[in-house]
């Protein structure tokens, strides 16, 4: 090959890209005169002083950009003739300085290239988990000052302390929030596929994984209620005291209610209330109220629409009023209830 300008050599040796042929032509040069080995062994030094930012540079550029500052700090010329041959010994002695250093310079290099930039560590999100058990109720102080009262088998969670721009709860089952007032971090609950936020107020939100349905009820201040709509990508309500939001989930619809209070507020206040409730719906609330297991053997009648309210009563009672005018038994074993159809009552 033809012989290369010895900067272009100089610069293809520090960005580790010089062949063989490339590095020894180099290793001659620099063994012609002193002034040769002076010019290479100040670009090495700024090689080696240069800063490791950015993580991945552009070797070419950064070759050259330490090549021009070598020039401006040595009057040296780039191209030199080469001086008087040198001793044997002394040519020798500095072919193989030479060589050492190119062999070193490849691995100066990668090392270089493969040593990522360091990044600060993003911390960890920790979240709080608070759980009631079945046949349990629970109050639960949130960390902003906010109140938080959770129905029996419910859950919530959120990032401990509130961290971000929001305060954020994720809820399961039915919970009833008192909400301090933040203007600049907005109180949100989700729970399921029902997204509701207020600043600073008070609800009740009814989000049962096994119901049809997520009920979403105002008591105080003002709520915006998002959810999804069939045909649509969701809609938000916004809501004042006393309305509610009904979401069907299996219609994938949501509608406007007027709130009841009382009937919002009775499980709160120890009343177990069953508003023309389905048999399936009566035994749901029983399980979650009293913490049994509820097996049924026979067939329930489809029509049955059972009203009451029942305040701190034992299940028996419960049990008791609810036979009455209807065809079944039932038998209750510690936490274990049977219903009982189509079988004469005990």
């Amino acid at each position: 090959m033809q012989e290369k300008d010895i900067d272009e050599i100089i610069r293809l040796v520090l960005t580790g890209e010089a062949t063989r042929e490339e590095a020894s032509i180099l290793a001659q040069w620099l063994a012609a005169s002193d002034e040769n080995r002076q010019v290479f062994e100040h670009m090495q030094q700024l090689w080696q002083e240069r800063t490791p930012e950015p993580p991945l540079p552009n070797a070419g550029q950064l070759s050259n950009q330490i090549w021009a500052k070598a020039l401006q700090t040595d009057p040296t010329p780039q191209h030199l003739h080469p001086a008087p041959a040198p001793s044997l010994l002394t040519y020798y002695t500095r072919v193989a300085a030479i060589v050492l250093f190119i062999i070193g310079l490849p691995l100066l290099i990668f090392f270089y290239m493969a040593t990522p930039a360091h990044k600060p560590e993003k911390t960890q999100v920790v979240y709080t988990e608070k759980k009631s058990a079945i046949g349990q109720k629970l109050k639960i102080t949130l960390p902003d000052g906010s109140l938080a009262w959770l129905n029996a088998d419910s859950k919530i969670q959120y990032a401990a302390n509130f961290e971000g721009n929001t305060r954020t709860i994720v809820l399961e089952g039915e919970g009833y929030f008192e909400v301090k007032k933040n203007a600049s971090k907005p109180f949100i609950v989700k729970s399921g596929k029902v997204s509701t936020t207020a600043l600073g107020t008070s609800f009740n939100i009814q989000a049962y994984p096994e119901d049809s349905t997520i009920q979403v009820a105002l008591l105080t201040g003002k709520v915006q209620v998002k959810s999804p709509q069939v045909g649509t990508a969701g809609i938000a309500f916004s809501l004042r005291e006393g309305m509610g939001i009904h979401y069907n989930k299996q219609m994938n619809q949501s509608s406007k209610y007027k709130v009841d209070q009382d009937q919002v507020m009775a499980w709160k206040q120890g009343i177990l209330l069953f508003d023309g409730d389905s048999f399936e719906e009566v035994t749901s609330k029983i399980r979650r109220w009293y913490g049994v297991e509820v097996t049924v053997t026979g067939t329930p009648p489809n029509d049955w629409k059972l009203t009451g309210k029942f305040k701190n009563e034992a299940l028996t009672s419960v049990l008791e009023n609810i036979r009455f005018g209807r065809s079944f038994s039932y038998q209750l074993a510690g936490k274990q209830l049977t219903f009982l159809f189509d079988t004469p009552n005990p």
